[in-house]
């Protein structure tokens, strides 16, 4: 299942909003629930352990998140098989637990495959730049030094190949999106984070923009002066020929994201700017399993 983003015009609020992410203390035997978008996830702490239960329902593109720390687990609360609804409660033993516990948004473990919804066509000479959202993981981490617990994405793309074949390449998730190109018609949303994606073409031909793979672990995340969250801007320059792009990430929170404030940084190192396959005839060979 892909999302494809609402066609309705949203200005971005100017109206600060709270995060859900943070520094959390639990007593023995209480839990804390958390609604990030379309998931929930209840973290429960015991005297030798943590459990965590989550579950996805609902529109991929709900912006509701809530908090509520210490809260009481109804079992009511939890779908039933007869649902359909997958859910999933994992332990995490240890001597004695403390009350620490860490609450972190993060960038997808996977670059992301854009797919405009609509072809996005480039003229020679000319550069666009593109808003687009990608979901984010929650981090869970506990006790004084952080141990990581588990990532749980707030909603999960559907996977994709992208190669030239299945032997060469890297899974990714794959996307729709609208790929706005008015930052006034971005719909800002607390569990995705807002990426601009320049692209470039200098040379002589129209430039198709089919799909985009957006190296998310490359990039660190940033929550700006009203509370939403962004990631450097990405660019892509065309070069030589349609199937080879020069790749560059920008520094800092991008230009858009007023007064912003980096939350984490990339999973990843790398080189500043890289030759990188994106567009053309490699795109007609993403496999989608």
């Amino acid at each position: 299942m892909t999302v494809v983003e609402p066609t309705m015009s949203h200005k971005p609020t100017k109206k600060s909003v709270d995060p859900w992410w943070g520094s959390f203390s639990l007593d023995v035997d209480r839990a804390g629930r958390w609604r990030v978008g379309p998931t929930t996830i209840w973290i429960e702490r015991h005297e030798y352990e943590w459990r965590i239960t989550r579950w996805h329902e609902g529109d991929p593109l709900d912006e509701n998140t809530r908090i509520d720390v210490p809260a009481s687990m109804v079992k009511s609360e939890i779908p039933t098989k007869d649902s359909g609804i997958v859910v999933t409660s994992e332990r995490y033993s240890y001597e004695e637990t403390t009350p620490d516990l860490e609450v972190t948004p993060v960038l997808a473990d996977r670059p992301i495959i854009i797919r405009p919804e609509e072809a996005l066509y480039v003229p020679s000479g000319e550069t666009v730049t593109m808003f687009v959202s990608t979901p984010l993981w929650v981090r869970v981490e506990a006790g004084e030094d952080r141990d990581l617990l588990t990532e749980i994405p707030s909603y999960r793309p559907s996977d994709s190949w992208f190669g030239p074949n299945t032997r060469e390449g890297e899974l990714c998730y794959a996307t729709s999106t609208l790929a706005r190109l008015s930052l006034r018609d971005v719909p800002l949303r607390l569990h995705r984070a807002v990426t601009p994606v320049v692209v470039r073409n200098p040379l002589g031909e129209v430039l198709s923009v089919e799909r985009i793979r957006v190296p998310v672990g490359y990039l660190s995340l940033y929550r700006g002066a009203n509370g939403f969250l962004w990631t450097e801007a990405i660019e892509f320059d065309r070069v030589e020929n349609e199937e080879l792009a020069s790749l560059s990430v920008g520094r800092g929170a991008p230009r858009q994201a007023k007064d912003a404030k980096r939350i984490v940084g990339p999973r990843q190192t790398h080189d500043r700017s890289a030759l990188v396959r994106t567009f053309s005839s490699i795109i007609h060979r993403i496999i989608d399993v």
